[in-house]
């Protein structure tokens, strides 16, 4: 490779080592090579063919299809069914504990400022700014305060090493922390203990579940409403906390229901609301979803800790939000009710979009206002009250008043007006005022999402590259 070329771009799988284990078939003369993972978390046996492991126990893989896999435990021989997104390739960059892939930087500061942590606790993830690099982000903290600073990792063209300066080259990024770990020469501390890995959920409740049985659900106690219907806190089996939306009697179409909710199932992103599984078989319709602590962002702006947010977490959050309704838009899938009341709130302002695609087959009669109206005015395009027209770009419009809820703390939009009178003051080219918390790059952003014309407005894509810019702008970082 010439000094003037790139080095090619490192992914995730960087440096991994496939160890296999072999395993004679029966009915063959020949070896089959089986990968080995390891487990990065514990988990407890939901099914009769599930296997249990717990953190570090190594597994043999049969079958990698689907979510559940086929595995042995190599710690006692047992078989049986485990959660994909529990296990990484043995040895390989995403079994380290301190590795957190996907993890954007504000992500990164959420997690690192947690109470719990201590000077010099740190994560490497992906690089924001440059496809294929890593970042490092470290926790300091001195007499002015916690500080969460960034490093990007740069890799040589001419022979591939890694190094945060030039004077110390390694390896592997594996090399690269073990060294920082007992030297502080480039950072301001030695390097602690990982960042802590919040368990994830399972992609699903288990192989093949979907239709859920009822008396499997037992209920805990009520979230809140909405247009929808109840949500519920719940406990599947005994064992995973859920929430559950019961939806009104009569309020949809059995079939419509069953075939929209098929393809919510496969709409995966790490900033929407999983939809687990339906209970489908008599009325009220349950929707059973991840658990999401905090509740509503609207709750959780009015109620909760979000009323202490700073502008950054503000910035950060709806940068998330962003995130999710990129992927939607990538896969045209249209929301029809983006709002507060339907993003969720995780530990650490984490936020996942919920309810989306469910006004599609919810009646008209069924989701109304408290002001009557068929759907709500307030975060609705003008061509989707006037035309009943929705589109991506209606959901932009939509994403816009979100902005306004997020930056006021949870306002109402349009207070004062009623639902009537809205649609006219639109017309004559009215738009909601600057919130108090709001810059005016990111009001003259918010104002672009309410343009008249549909196809003038900004993508989502666009959006999410925006909001990432601005909080880049408000953390300070090398990276």
């Amino acid at each position: 490779m010439s000094e003037g070329e790139d080095p090619p771009p490192v992914t995730s799988e960087v440096n991994d080592v496939n160890v296999t284990v072999s395993k004679t078939d029966e009915n063959s003369n020949e070896t089959e090579a089986k990968p080995k993972y390891i487990a990065l978390f514990d988990f407890e046996p939901r099914e009769a063919n599930d296997l249990g492991f717990r953190k570090g126990d190594v597994l043999t893989i049969y079958d990698d299809s689907d979510d559940w896999w086929y595995a042995k435990n190599d710690a006692n021989s047992e078989e049986g069914y485990v959660p994909c997104n529990y296990i990484q390739p043995i040895n390989s960059l995403r079994a380290e504990e301190w590795f957190f892939p996907e993890t954007t930087k504000g992500d990164a500061n959420n997690l690192l400022l947690a109470p719990a942590l201590t000077k010099g606790a740190f994560m490497l993830r992906d690089s924001d700014s440059k496809k294929g690099y890593f970042s490092l982000s470290i926790r300091d903290e001195d007499i002015e305060g916690i500080k969460i600073k960034h490093y990007r990792i740069e890799r040589s063209k001419k022979d591939s090493t890694f190094y945060l300066t030039k004077r110390r080259k390694f390896k592997s990024v594996q090399e690269l922390v073990e060294f920082y770990k007992e030297n502080e020469r480039d950072l301001p501390c030695k390097l602690g203990k990982p960042c802590p890995r919040e368990k994830p959920g399972t992609r699903t409740l288990g192989r093949a579940v979907w239709e859920i049985e009822r008396d499997s659900l037992k209920w805990l106690h009520k979230l809140g409403g909405g247009s929808f219907g109840e949500v519920w806190k719940a406990i599947w089996k005994d064992r995973v906390p859920v929430a559950v939306k019961s939806l009104r009697k009569g309020s949809m179409s059995t079939d419509g229901f069953l075939e929209e909710a098929r393809i919510m199932k496969e709409l995966r992103h790490e900033k929407l609301v999983p939809l687990y599984g339906i209970c489908s078989t008599q009325e009220p319709i349950y929707i059973v979803t991840e658990l999401m602590s905090n509740g509503s962002l609207l709750d959780y702006l009015r109620n909760g800790d979000g009323k202490n947010l700073e502008y950054k977490s503000l910035v950060d959050i709806a940068a998330q939000v962003a995130s999710g309704m990129s992927y939607l838009e990538m896969k045209n899938f249209i929301h029809r009710d983006l709002a507060a009341r339907n993003v969720l709130v995780g530990d650490n302002n984490m936020v996942k979009v919920a309810d989306f695609g469910l006004a599609r087959v919810v009646s008209s009669q069924s989701h109304q206002t408290k002001e009557g109206s068929p759907f709500p005015i307030r975060w609705t395009a003008p061509e989707a009250i006037s035309k009943q027209k929705f589109t991506i770009k209606s959901d932009v419009w939509s994403f816009g008043v979100l902005l306004f809820e997020l930056f006021t703390k949870g306002e109402v939009p349009y207070a004062g007006l009623g639902a009537m009178d809205i649609f006219p003051k639109l017309q004559s080219g009215y738009r909601l005022q600057k919130p108090q918390f709001c810059t005016d790059k990111i009001y003259k952003t918010m104002t672009t999402c309410w343009n008249e014309d549909p196809e003038i407005r900004p993508t989502f894509q666009y959006l999410h590259r925006f909001l990432e810019q601005s909080l880049e702008y408000q953390l300070s970082s090398r990276c």
